[in-house]
């Protein structure tokens, strides 16, 4: 007799019944849990042509729709993460793997691996994603700047005192201690 336990495997891992965006973009189990579909591969290979330079800004935009559950939040993790970190994890081997052997498209696989190298590649050029979701911001313009800053704070490597220009008032405060120093008084 066959149980249920016997075909099926739950993830362990997996605490929370929706994919949240924000909390998840690093889970790099979910790049080893996601699961191709043939959707998913249409995506890849518009990403693959989206990033050259030749790309067109229509061919640069992608829009994920479809109805509750269907894993549009599963694969934008997926890219944030190729797009970001690149291809260099153990984690997108087994999905390259995946992607060559179930849908039969070794070349796409290669292509996504050269296109999004890995992070210690010399000429990998990773991307800063700026998450413009849900925010208290009342313009498109905010929401921008808020969606940088945080990116930028959420990077691993980047320090922000070497980014980001000083305030007017980092500006004023740095005038006015200078003015204190140098006062004959």
């Amino acid at each position: 007799m066959t149980f249920l336990t016997d075909v099926i495997e739950i993830n362990p891992q997996q605490t929370a019944a929706a994919i949240v965006f924000d909390r998840d973009s690093s889970n790099q189990h979910l790049i080893h849990s996601f699961a191709p579909t043939k959707s998913a591969m249409t995506v890849f290979k518009h990403l693959c042509n989206a990033v050259l330079p030749q790309a067109t800004q229509e061919q640069r935009a992608i829009n994920l729709h479809g109805p509750y559950g269907s894993g549009k939040s599963h694969l934008a993790v997926v890219l944030t993460q190729l797009l970001r970190d690149g291809s260099g994890s153990e984690s997108f081997s087994g999905l390259f793997e995946r992607i060559s052997k179930n849908f039969n498209t070794p070349q796409l696989a290669t292509d996504l691996k050269n296109t999004f190298l890995a992070a210690d590649d010399k000429d990998a050029r990773p991307y800063l994603l700026v998450s413009l979701y849900g925010s208290e911001c009342t313009s498109i313009p905010d929401k921008l700047m808020e969606g940088l800053c945080d990116a930028l704070k959420r990077h691993p490597t980047l320090n922000l005192e070497n980014i980001l220009p000083k305030t007017e008032y980092d500006v004023c405060v740095t005038c006015f201690e200078d003015i204190v120093t140098h006062s004959p008084i």
